[in-house]
């Protein structure tokens, strides 16, 4: 891992253009089929925004193909329950996991809420010194006929096989290039994880409610026996116009006590107050319109990530969607490889290469395309307007009317998932296309 981009030598890997998980998750994959890659970072040291992800069971096998899940798992507690309430803190919902169908590659389902600088740690170790480099911005992107240039932000401009996306919701290149547009859902969320006294956590939960417009969570992310501490996430999400002004840190605050006045969820009130103001994170909620079947750039530039499949938080699968698409991208370059007769990466026709970024997008856009309808709707069903809209809705949930989100049948059949094809052994090979859609598979 290296801090100085004074030299960069490019011309025969691949760009990352962003240092967080999804970009260093994709560095991993590329490595581990023989794919030299560089990732360039603006900042100045590791990326640690967003306090935490929460990863399913879809996130652990990527995890585990990267080749670090168990490294992970060590740290964080495993979560044992789903409990959905309204505000008075009556369930909705409320069962073991082990009681979702399990996934098709193992006997149960896995979540864990884990510390988001946590994965980028993890990842770098398995990457060759000097892959990251930081103080490294990326102004611009341009596709050539035989690859792709990057323009730094201090006018450099650097030659290589093919770009990959992976600077967030926000990436100013995939505002430009990508076909499919970013659009504000008019939802903002406030986030934090905070420390408190606490006995033994011997059942972990995570506990959501959602009432009157406004979706909550609270969660345990690790525990110090030793200290009796424990470290949790939550959250407050409320619907919010694009130019709504919540003023200071203070303010926000006296939002949130408002929004959640009489609540008794869980031990929300008590993370809440126990979270001073600059711990807290506001964000801005955006998903971006990816359609099934279709590809997302062109040329030798591709992406992974909230930078080209950006998807609202309700099912926790953002960061997931980012580990997935990056092993994918590298199970379609090993097979570029080996249909081209087992030529390293450097002897890749463009034409082969740029086929395989293709073959790529179209085969996550159907698995991305699915989980962002999923999330929206199931965000959708807490922020119902009018208010008699909201107030119907949750009559019907109560009573048990409204079922799809919240049984265990259907809970977590979007976890389910399995690599197109194994990163680090064995020839791969690609089905004929399905409505579109490639997959390769060992």
């Amino acid at each position: 891992m290296s801090t100085n981009s004074s030299s960069i030598t490019s011309k025969d890997s691949v760009i990352i253009i962003g240092g967080g998980f999804g970009g260093l998750a994709t560095a991993v994959a590329l490595h581990k089929v023989g794919v030299p890659s560089i990732v360039l970072e603006k900042s100045r040291h590791a990326r640690s925004e967003g306090f935490s992800i929460g990863v399913f069971t879809n996130g652990w096998r990527a995890l585990d193909e990267l080749g670090v899940g168990d490294d992970l798992r060590q740290e964080f507690l495993r979560l044992e329950r789903y409990k959905l309430c309204d505000p008075s803190g009556d369930a909705l919902a409320d069962f073991a996991l082990n009681e979702c169908p399990p996934p098709s590659h193992r006997p149960d389902h896995e979540m864990r809420v884990v510390m988001r600088e946590a994965i980028p740690r993890v990842l770098t170790q398995q990457l060759p010194p000097g892959t990251v480099l930081f103080d490294a911005g990326a102004a611009d992107v341009t596709a050539t006929s035989t690859g792709a240039e990057v323009t730094l932000e201090d006018g450099r401009k650097l030659q290589c096989r093919f770009v990959v996306l992976a600077d967030g919701v926000h990436s100013k290149t995939a505002a430009k290039l990508h076909k499919a547009k970013l659009e504000y859902m008019h939802v903002v969320g406030w986030r934090a994880i905070v420390e408190i006294d606490s006995e033994e956590i011997k059942h972990a939960s995570a506990t959501l409610a959602q009432g009157n417009g406004v979706r909550t969570g609270c969660v345990p992310v690790k525990y110090d026996a030793a200290r009796k501490k424990a470290l949790w996430y939550w959250f407050i999400a409320c619907g919010a116009q694009a130019d709504e002004d919540f003023g200071d840190a203070a303010q926000q605050k006296e939002t949130m006590r408002r929004l959640v006045k009489g609540w008794t969820v869980g031990n929300l009130q008590q993370l809440l107050e126990a979270t001073p103001l600059d711990q807290i994170k506001l964000s801005k909620i955006y998903q971006r319109q990816v359609e099934a079947g279709q590809p997302w750039f062109d040329g030798c530039i591709t992406g992974v990530g909230d930078a080209c499949h950006a998807t609202t938080p309700f099912l926790g699968q953002g960061g997931a969607m980012a580990l997935e698409s990056g092993v994918e991208l590298g199970v379609f370059l090993k097979h570029a490889m080996n249909a081209a007769g087992g030529v390293p990466f450097s002897n890749l026709p463009p034409e082969a290469l740029c086929a395989a970024l293709r073959k790529y997008e179209i085969v996550r856009s159907e698995r991305v395309a699915f989980i962002i309808k999923k999330s929206r709707y199931i965000g959708s069903l807490s922020n119902k307007r009018p208010f008699l809209l909201r107030k119907m809705y949750m009559w019907l949930l109560k009573a048990g009317f409204v079922t799809f989100p919240i049984q265990p049948a259907t809970f977590l059949d979007h976890v389910n998932w399995e690599p197109s094809g194994a990163l680090s052994t064995g020839p791969v090979t690609v089905k004929e296309p399905v409505n579109g859609a490639q997959h390769a598979e060992e």
